[in-house]
């Protein structure tokens, strides 16, 4: 559930992106940008959970 939590606050922020009438302000992208850590954080969670190995990028 939170990595579903996860992508629901980072397709909120995508959209407010795509659909605002201004000009994206810094705030915006740093909501995006956090939307997407704690995408990546949750996902390597559930991986790590289920016993999955964990590749790393360099």
């Amino acid at each position: 559930m939170p990595l579903i939590e996860a992508e629901v606050m980072l397709l909120d922020a995508q959209i407010t992106l795509l659909f605002s009438d201004a000009i994206p302000s810094e705030m915006d992208w740093q909501r995006l940008r956090r939307a997407q850590r704690r995408v990546l954080r949750e996902a390597r969670a559930l991986l790590a959970v289920r016993g999955a190995p964990v590749r790393r990028v360099a």
